[in-house]
C-alpha cells in the first residue's frame, strides 16, 4: 500500500507545467470561450484539455459536450498537413509553391477561354469576419466573378430576408440574451434550442423560473420541447396555418397593441381582413394542431406583459420559409412585443459564426456592412476602399444552389470552396455530385479530406480554430475575438493567408497586402461605414476591453447597439416596421400514396453541420456513430421496419437505407433523419431541391418518402385473420416492462404462447431494458439501443400489445379493467403487478428542489446529461457502486463531481478499508472529489438546488444533486393497494 501512494505522489510532481490561454469554440452561435490548458511536450506528445470561462460574459462559465471535446478533431491524425493535387486520378503531397503554380495556371487558362465568371467561390459560415470579407473581395477583385456564395445560404437567408424586409435590418436576435430571462412568455418555432444551442438553455430556464409560459412549435418532441409549458406538434410545412389561427385569436379576442401598430407599422389592416375570412379549424386541420391548443398558446402570449419570438431552421427551410418568419414576426408586432426588455423577435443563428458571415460579403448580392452589390452608392463606397473603380465590381450572383445548376449548364468551369462541405450540405446531393463532375477544376481548402474535398483536383490544408484568429459575431450581434493559442502546423496557413497567396499567385498582391489579421479587420471595418452592419467604430483593443462589442457600432466614441428598436423606430426610411399578409401554402412536394410520409431532418447534440469536426471526435462517434431512421412506433409498425434493422426510405430523388429508432416523440405521419452524415447514409440525397423565391433557401424540412417494403394485401389480411384469434385468448395483462415482468410473459409465451393475449403496460417510454447497465451508459461506454433486452421487433412478433409512457391509474378489481393516462385501457382475466421499486430518496429538506435526481432509469441518465450541458458542478450522495458509477458518468460529461458518502469506506460492504482507500486514490486520479464522514443535513438553495450542507456544519455548491442510497419496493400502483392481498415477494390478483 504504501508503495502504491508513493508512485502515485511520484507521478503527480512529475505531470509536466501547463500552457493555457482562452479561446472560443468553432461550433454553435454562442460563440463560448474556454481555456484550453497545454502541456509540455512529454515523449513527443501532448496533451491538450478544455474547461470552461467563468467570466464569459454570455454563457457564464458554461460549456456543452462539444465545446469541451472540441480541441479534439484538431488533434486528428487525419488531419491535412500538405497540398493535395490530384495526378493520374490519385491526390498527392505536393509543395505550395507547386499547388499555387497549378491554381494560377487553371484560373487565367479557365478565365481566358471562358470569361471571368467561368471561375467561382463557395464560402461558409464557419469563417472569421475577416476571412469572410477578405473571400468576398478576392472572389470581386481577384477573380472579377460574380459567382460567390456560402453555405449560410441553407442556414439563415430565410430569417434574413424576413427580417430586412419586416424590420429595414437582419440580426440574429433584435435584443440581447440577457433578455430572455425577463420575458413574461417565450415561443420557440422550429428550433431545438438543447441539443444545438445548450448554453443558451440556462436563459430559458431561467426565464421559466420567473414564471414566463414557453412555447415550442416543432413536430417533433425534443429536450427543448420538453421544457416547455405549451408543445404544438405541428404538421411540417403547416407553420403559417398555425400562426394564422394565432393570430386570429389574437385579434379577434383583443390582445393586440392598437397604439404600436398605429404609430410604428404599416399593412396591418389587410392582415386584420383577412384573419376575417378564415376559420381556427380550417387552419387547426391544415397545422394539425387542435384549436383548443392553438388558442391557449395565443392567449398565452398575447396576455403577456412582454412576449418574445425566436425561429430556427424549422420554421426557415421551406418554400414559403421568409413568408413562415414574416408571420411569426407579425405575431410580436400585432402585440407591440419589440424595442422593449424581455420582448422581441430573433432568429437562432445556427453556424458558429453564421451572423458575421453574412454581414460582410461572401453573398451572392452583398457587399460589405449589409450594402447591396446592386446599389450604385453602395458600390461606389466600397470599391473607394478596395482601391479599384466601381465598374471593375461585378454584379449579383446567384444563390448557393443555384450555381451548381450553372455547373451543370457549364457556365461555372471551375469551383473554389472554403470551409464548406456542399456534397453532403447541399439538398439533392445526386445533382450536386453531378454538377461538381462537370467542372474542369476543382479546389477545396479545408482541415480534413471531406466528402467534397475526396472529389478536389486540389486540397489547401487550413487551420483549425486553436491556430487561426480573427472576430467571430454571436447570434445577438456581439462581435468577439479569437485569439490564435497554438502554433500552425509546419504547412498549414489560416484562410486569411491562403486567400493573400492566391491573390499574389494571380498578381493581385497590392489589392491584399496585409502584415496581420488586424490590418484585415481595420480594412473591413472601413468598409462597412455608413451600412446597416456598421463596425467602425470597433477594434482589436476596444472588443477585448468590453468583452464584445455590439452593431451598429458607427463611432469609436458610441456604445454598440444592444437592443434595437428602442421607441418603435425601425431602419426603414419611414422608420416602420412591416406586417405582411400570409396564407398558407401547400407544400412544394406533397404526400400521396406512393410518397405517403413527410420527411424532416435537422441536427442531434453531438454533431455539428455536415459531421466534418465532430465525426473525428471519438465520445461523439460514441454517443451518435451513424445516422438513423427516427419513426413513431405505429407507423414503424404499418410498413414493417422492425427496431434496429436496416429500412430503405426512398423519395423522388433517391434511396437511402438506415437502421431503425422508433420512438413516439415523432408524429405518426413524419419520420426524422439527421443532417450530419454524407455518402450512403446522407439525408440530402432525398432532400428537396425547390427553393424559396426570395431567400433562395431549399426545402430542407419537408419531402415526401416512402419507408421500407410496404405491406401487401395478403399481409394485411393475414395481420386481420390474426386479430380474430386474439379474441379467443385470455387476457393477461402485465404492469411493469422491466426485467423481471417480462421474464414471466417470456415463460408464459414458451409453456402457453397460444393461450393468451398479453398487454404490457410500461411507465417509461422504452422496451425492456437492462437496468444493471445505466452506469455504462451514462459514462458514454454504451448507447441506450446496447441495454435493451426485448426490442420493439419482439413484443411485435409475440403479438404483445405494449402501452408505453404509460402509467396505470386505477385497477378496478370488480370489473377487471386497468386504466391508465391518456385514457388507455385493457381488461384481464389474469393480472401481474411487476412494478419493482423505486429510487430511496433520503427525507432531506429541499429534497423536492429542481436539480435533485435520482439514479434508477434512462430518464435520470437523460437528466443527467441534459443537466451537464447547463451546469457545471455535481454532488453525488452515496458512495457505494451505484454512486460512484453515477459519479464516474458525470465525470465524463465534463462536470466537476463531488462524491459524498456518510462512512469512512467506498463500497465498505463489499471492501475492506485498504482495498476502499486504494480505489479512492485510483478515483481521485480521475478527477473525483470525495468528502467521506459526511451527514448530509439539507440541501441548499430556493427553487433550485445550490448546494448541500452537512451536520458539522460545513457546506459545498453543487448545481446538481444525485441520490444513490438505493431503493425501496414500490407498493403502490394504480392510486393504492385496495383490491389484491400482499404476497410474497409481490401481490396476488
Amino acid at each position: 500500500m504504501e508503495d502504491f501512494l508513493r508512485n502515485h505522489r511520484n507521478r503527480e510532481q512529475s505531470q509536466p507545467t501547463e500552457h493555457t490561454a482562452l479561446s472560443r469554440c468553432p461550433y454553435c452561435s454562442m460563440q463560448c470561450t474556454m481555456w484550453v490548458h497545454e502541456e509540455k511536450s512529454v515523449q513527443g506528445k501532448k496533451r491538450v484539455s478544455i474547461s470552461p470561462n467563468e467570466e464569459d460574459p454570455v454563457v457564464k462559465g458554461r460549456l456543452c459536450v462539444k465545446g469541451m471535446n472540441a480541441h479534439t478533431h484538431v488533434l486528428g491524425e487525419d488531419r491535412l498537413k500538405k497540398p493535395l493535387l490530384r495526378k493520374e486520378g490519385q491526390l498527392e503531397p505536393v509543395t505550395w509553391a507547386e499547388a499555387l503554380t497549378w491554381f494560377k495556371e487553371r484560373v487565367i487558362a479557365t478565365q481566358e477561354k471562358y470569361g471571368h465568371d467561368a471561375v467561382a467561390m463557395f464560402g461558409g459560415g464557419s469563417l472569421t469576419n475577416e476571412e469572410s470579407y477578405l473571400l468576398g473581395k478576392f472572389a470581386r477583385v481577384a477573380l472579377r466573378t460574380r459567382y460567390i456564395d456560402y453555405n449560410g445560404r441553407y442556414c439563415m437567408s430565410s430569417a434574413a430576408t424576413a427580417a430586412n424586409q419586416a424590420f429595414g435590418v437582419d440580426r440574429g436576435l433584435t435584443q440581447p440574451l440577457a433578455d430572455l430571462p425577463q420575458t413574461d412568455c417565450l415561443i420557440l418555432a422550429g428550433t431545438n434550442i438543447s441539443e444545438c444551442q445548450p448554453t443558451m438553455m440556462p436563459y430559458i430556464h431561467e426565464a421559466k423560473k420567473n414564471g414566463a409560459t414557453i412555447i415550442v412549435i416543432d413536430p417533433r418532441e425534443t429536450a427543448t420541447s420538453r421544457v416547455a409549458d405549451i408543445h404544438l406538434q405541428v404538421h411540417p410545412g403547416g407553420d403559417s396555418a398555425l400562426v394564422n389561427g394565432m393570430l386570429k385569436v389574437i385579434v379577434d379576442e383583443g390582445y393586440t397593441d392598437e397604439n404600436f401598430i398605429r404609430n410604428h407599422t404599416r399593412g396591418f389592416n389587410d392582415l386584420k381582413a383577412y384573419l376575417q375570412t378564415i376559420s381556427l379549424s380550417e387552419v387547426a386541420s391544415i397545422a394539425g394542431v387542435s384549436e383548443e391548443n392553438i388558442r391557449v398558446a395565443a392567449r398565452a402570449f398575447g396576455k403577456a406583459r412582454a412576449g418574445m419570438v425566436l425561429t430556427a431552421r424549422g420554421v426557415e427551410q421551406h418554400t414559403n420559409g421568409v413568408r413562415n418568419v414574416r408571420n411569426f414576426i407579425n405575431i410580436a408586432l400585432a402585440t407591440g412585443n419589440m424595442g422593449r426588455v424581455g420582448s422581441g423577435y430573433g432568429a437562432v443563428t445556427g453556424q458558429g459564426n453564421g451572423q458575421g458571415g453574412r454581414e460582410h460579403g461572401q453573398k451572392a448580392d452583398q457587399l460589405p456592412g449589409y450594402r447591396q452589390i446592386e446599389n450604385q452608392q453602395h458600390r461606389r463606397e466600397v470599391a473607394e476602399v478596395w482601391g479599384i473603380e466601381e465598374e471593375q465590381l461585378p454584379r449579383a450572383g446567384v444563390s448557393a444552389h443555384e450555381m451548381f445548376a450553372r455547373m451543370h449548364e457549364q457556365l461555372i468551369r471551375g469551383l473554389v470552396v472554403f470551409s464548406s462541405n456542399p456534397l453532403n450540405s447541399n439538398p439533392d446531393s445526386h445533382y450536386v455530385e453531378e454538377a461538381l463532375e462537370q467542372l474542369d477544376f476543382l479546389v477545396v481548402v479545408d482541415m480534413f479530406l471531406s466528402e467534397t474535398a475526396s472529389k478536389a483536383d486540389l486540397v489547401l490544408p487550413s487551420a483549425t480554430f486553436l491556430e487561426d484568429e480573427g472576430t467571430v459575431t454571436n447570434l445577438e450581434g456581439r462581435v468577439s475575438l479569437r485569439r490564435a493559442v497554438r502554433k500552425l502546423p509546419a504547412e498549414v496557413k489560416t484562410d486569411w493567408m491562403i486567400l493573400m497567396e492566391m491573390a499574389q499567385a494571380l498578381n493581385q498582391a497590392k489589392y491584399f497586402s496585409y502584415s496581420n489579421v488586424e490590418d484585415i479587420f481595420n480594412e473591413l471595418c472601413r468598409a462597412s461605414k455608413g451600412g446597416i452592419a456598421d463596425y467602425n467604430g470597433m477594434s482589436y483593443q476596444r472588443i477585448d476591453e468590453e468583452d464584445g462589442v455590439f452593431w451598429p457600432c458607427p463611432d469609436k466614441d458610441e456604445a454598440g447597439v444592444k437592443r434595437l428598436f428602442t421607441g418603435g423606430r425601425f431602419f426603414h426610411p419611414d422608420g416602420r416596421a412591416r406586417f405582411l399578409t400570409v396564407p398558407h401554402e401547400t407544400p412544394a412536394e406533397a404526400t400521396d400514396d406512393t410518397y405517403p410520409l413527410t420527411l424532416t431532418t435537422g441536427r442531434l447534440m453531438h454533431h455539428y453541420l455536415t459531421g466534418v469536426q465532430t465525426r473525428r471526435t471519438p465520445i461523439h462517434n460514441q454517443r451518435a456513430p451513424e445516422p438513423l431512421l427516427y419513426i413513431h412506433p405505429n407507423t414503424a409498425e404499418e410498413w414493417m421496419v422492425e427496431e434496429g434493422q436496416l429500412a430503405s426510405v426512398k423519395s423522388r430523388r433517391g434511396e437511402i437505407k438506415l437502421k431503425v429508432k422508433r420512438t413516439t416523440q415523432i408524429r405518426p405521419d413524419t419520420v426524422f433523419i439527421p443532417m450530419h452524415w454524407g455518402g450512403d447514409g446522407g439525408v440530402n440525397r432525398l432532400t428537396l431541391p425547390e427553393l424559396d423565391p426570395e431567400s433562395k433557401m431549399p426545402a430542407f424540412k419537408a419531402c415526401a418518402v416512402r419507408v421500407g417494403p410496404p405491406r401487401t394485401r395478403r399481409q394485411k389480411e393475414d395481420y386481420r385473420e390474426g386479430e380474430k384469434g386474439r379474441m379467443k385468448k385470455k387476457k393477461l395483462v402485465l404492469v411493469g416492462n422491466g426485467m423481471a415482468g417480462v421474464q414471466v410473459i417470456e415463460h408464459v409465451l414458451k409453456l402457453a404462447k397460444d393461450d393468451y393475449d398479453v398487454t404490457i403496460f410500461g411507465k417509461e417510454p422504452y422496451p425492456n431494458y437492462n437496468r444493471i447497465l445505466l452506469s455504462s451508459v451514462l459514462s458514454g461506454e454504451t448507447e441506450m439501443e446496447d441495454i435493451t433486452l426485448n426490442d420493439w421487433d419482439w413484443y411485435q412478433k409475440n403479438d404483445i400489445q405494449l402501452h408505453v409512457n404509460c402509467e396505470v391509474t386505477r385497477i378496478d378489481t370488480e370489473q377487471k379493467v386497468v386504466y391508465g393516462t391518456d385514457g388507455v385501457t385493457a381488461s384481464y382475466d389474469q393480472l401481474i403487478l411487476a412494478t419493482g421499486s423505486l429510487p430511496f430518496m433520503l427525507p432531506l429538506p429541499g429534497v423536492d428542489k429542481k436539480g435533485v435526481i435520482a439514479f434508477r432509469d434512462i430518464k435520470d441518465c437523460e437528466a443527467m446529461m441534459e443537466a451537464s450541458k447547463q451546469t457545471k458542478k455535481a454532488a453525488v450522495i452515496g458512495g457505494g457502486l451505484l454512486g460512484l458509477e453515477a459519479a464516474r458518468g458525470l465525470l465524463n460529461l465534463g462536470m466537476e463531481v463531488d462524491v459524498v458518502h456518510i462512512y469512512e469506506d467506498l463500497m465498505e460492504r463489499q471492501l475492506d478499508p485498504v482495498a476502499s482507500t486504494m480505489l479512492k486514490e485510483k478515483l481521485e486520479q480521475q478527477g473525483m472529489n470525495f468528502l467521506t464522514n459526511k451527514h448530509t443535513e439539507k440541501i441548499l438553495g430556493n427553487q433550485r438546488v445550490k448546494g448541500l450542507r452537512f451536520k458539522d456544519g460545513t457546506q459545498i455548491q453543487a448545481d446538481l444533486v444525485v441520490m444513490a442510497v438505493g431503493s425501496r419496493n414500490q407498493a403502490q400502483c394504480g392510486g393504492g393497494e385496495r383490491g389484491w392481498d400482499r404476497g410474497e415477494p409481490g401481490y396476488r390478483c
